[in-house]
């Protein structure tokens, strides 16, 4: 699980709910470019406060996009530990039950509707 999972998400979910970049920036202070940069994985996840207000805007289970932004955030050594590996499975898991995300079988990682 890395950045782009958490852009996939965060892109998925601002086009299900009919906003462009610029409408999603401005309900969030914030600005098309780094939400550009957030959706395609090339930004690490926003600070904890500014995840809870995307999750608001755009609909999401706030606790599991924490989650998310937070294993995105991991260092890579970090990602190679077999507790964190577990963890970030964890929140995978969680994020599908909330239909954030899907198992690729079910085409790909999407945030469900």
């Amino acid at each position: 699980m890395d950045r782009k999972l958490f852009g996939e998400i965060i892109h998925r979910a601002r086009k299900a709910c009919g906003m462009t970049l610029e409408e999603l920036a401005k309900k969030t202070q914030s600005s098309k470019g780094y939400f550009s940069g957030i959706e395609n994985g090339k930004t690490n996840p926003p600070t904890m406060v500014f995840v809870q207000r995307l999750a608001k805007q755009l609909k999401l289970p706030e606790e599991e996009l924490l989650l998310l932004a937070f294993v995105a955030k991991a260092p890579k050594t970090v990602r190679g530990f077999p507790a964190f590996v577990e963890f970030a499975e964890k929140v995978t898991a969680a994020c599908r039950e909330k239909k954030m995300i899907y198992v690729q079988s079910e085409g790909g990682a999407l945030p469900g509707k």
